[in-house]
């Protein structure tokens, strides 16, 4: 049985399973703030987009859903890093 999750806490999941094979591959530090880089661009719409694109907004809802804890996460480990070469 699939359940459907609340995209945003169905991001956060994608994101930190990202995390979890990079760090079970080994990458680490400096490499690891690189890899968790975004690409998207906050606030872009499709100006063509209309209601009944009900699924591409769930999508755009998961992806940055988990761009922002990729980056919440990223800033996180930036500071701690930092405070380890100070």
């Amino acid at each position: 049985m699939t359940e459907s999750l609340d995209p945003i806490v169905e991001g956060r999941l994608l994101a930190f399973r990202h995390i979890l094979c990079l760090l079970a591959a080994g990458v680490r530090g400096e490499a690891l703030l690189s890899a968790l880089e975004t690409s998207y661009q906050d606030g872009q719409e499709d100006p063509g987009a209309s209601a009944e694109d009900s699924v591409d907004a769930v999508v755009f809802a998961i992806e940055t859903a988990k761009a922002d804890e990729e980056r919440a996460i990223r800033d996180l480990l930036e500071l701690t890093l930092g405070a380890r070469s100070s």
